[in-house]
């Protein structure tokens, strides 16, 4: 299956921003490290009725290497039998390689309409247990729709650095708003200081410019800020979001080598039951042709070829099913379930080829209907995917000062791709 090509260069290349400054560390502030991938949803345990039924009658045995026969019950993959290695390459190999899966990546999105936006003078605190989770579409997702003149001036720049995208925005208005928002983002920065008792320091932002100029019609929403103490960006990234009285915005590093664990959303189930679906869905991995097929694709990866039947198991063991509740006309229920697993590899094509195959497969149950992948839809206030404005849970947070519901209810129809075999990620 043939790959996307990285964003083409335009012929207006702006010049690198100037080498930041060196800056002073802050003594006495230690923090925690962070992380970037956000867990995923695990369906609560089955009572032994449920795992008498999947024991006799879902979920076959599977052979093993050497003849043994394993059954697995619980959504929580077990530890790799292997390390993944990470490659040897630059910043900006890394990031060209996640930049080269993300066009068709990208054609798996249905966007909403932005929503007003409402805020108050204070940070929203930390709530118990963390802030909810940002799904991204594919690695790079923050890169989307960036010039790449602009990506690779980003790329010169030296330092600490970080991302920060922005919610509520779409970036359509940016010629008139970017400059706000530099401003806003240096303010709230500021402010982080001054309540930590930092101290004033000169933090950088730049903005970004869309694909295709004044033609374009998906628009950037990442903006990068440098000239910062480690210190200072460690505790910014720790924290992840930041909802001041001027701008809500999510940091992240620059790159990541966490790929996403999100691979396709499935609808024409007529049960809410997540159990029910995860069975299907392993049923049909598992199944010899399909579990092949699998073997077959992470066999192009750094896993060594006597374990990739050992890394297939462990991609269908880690399946989690998160049920997504869309109204349709007239408040009528219509049933979808994002899908998430564990890719075994570290390579962004590799997750991508998985997505690709798995996405253009038939989910069949006895009782419950057939199971078949439409596109992801993104939420406009927090840019996550797999929900709608209606169902992002940041409005829902005790003290959140952000942008708030139109309405309560997720008043949107999912659109099922024209045929199945056409949905493809890459």
């Amino acid at each position: 299956m043939a790959l996307p090509s990285p964003v083409g260069d335009t012929d207006t290349t702006p010049s690198p921003p100037d080498t930041p400054t060196s800056m002073p560390k802050i003594d006495g502030l230690q923090l925690p490290t962070h992380t970037t991938e956000a867990s995923t949803y695990i369906p609560p345990p089955m009572d032994e009725e449920e795992m008498e039924e999947l024991s006799d009658i879902i979920l076959p045995s599977l052979p093993l290497q050497g003849g043994q026969k394993t059954m697995v019950l619980h959504p929580t993959p077990p530890t790799l039998p292997f390390s993944p290695s990470v490659p040897e390459t630059s910043e900006e190999e890394d990031l060209h390689t996640e930049l080269e899966v993300t066009e068709t990546n990208r054609s798996i999105v249905c966007v909403h309409a932005p929503s007003a936006q409402n805020t108050t003078p204070y940070f929203t605190p930390t709530p118990e247990g963390g802030f909810p989770s940002i799904h991204l579409l594919h690695a790079a997702s923050s890169f989307d729709y960036i010039d790449q003149a602009i990506i690779n001036a980003w790329i010169q720049v030296g330092g600490p650095k970080f991302l920060v995208r922005i919610f509520d925005y779409d970036g359509k208005d940016h010629e008139n708003m970017n400059a706000v928002i530099t401003q806003r983002i240096r303010n709230t920065v500021a402010e982080i200081m001054n309540t930590h008792n930092l101290g004033p320091i000169n933090v950088r932002v730049t903005s970004p410019s869309p694909t295709n100029g004044k033609d374009a019609k998906e628009f950037p929403k990442t903006f990068l800020v440098f000239d910062i103490p480690t210190e200072v960006m460690d505790m910014v990234i720790h924290q992840r979001i930041w909802s001041s009285q001027e701008i809500m915005i999510e940091a992240r590093p620059f790159i990541s080598h966490e790929l996403p664990t999100t691979f396709f959303c499935l609808n024409g189930f007529t049960t809410t039951n997540e159990n029910s679906v995860r069975k299907a869905i392993y049923n049909t991995w598992t199944s010899p042709q399909i579990l092949e097929n699998i073997v077959v694709i992470l066999e192009k990866s750094e896993i060594p070829l006597d374990r990739c039947y050992d890394a297939a198991m462990y991609l269908c063991d880690s399946i989690s099913v998160k049920f997504v509740d869309y109204k349709g006309q007239k408040a009528i229920s219509l049933p979808c379930f994002n899908i998430y697993a564990k890719c075994p590899s570290n390579r962004p094509k590799i997750w991508t080829s998985l997505g690709a195959t798995l996405m253009t497969i038939h989910y069949p149950t006895p009782l419950d209907g057939k199971g078949i992948s439409i596109p992801f839809t993104t939420c406009s206030l927090c840019h996550s995917i797999g929900h709608p404005n209606g169902l992002c849970r940041f409005p829902d947070l005790p003290l959140w000062n952000g942008p708030k519901h139109k309405n309560k209810s997720a008043k949107y129809t999912p659109k099922v791709w024209g045929k199945v075999k056409d949905a493809r990620r890459v």
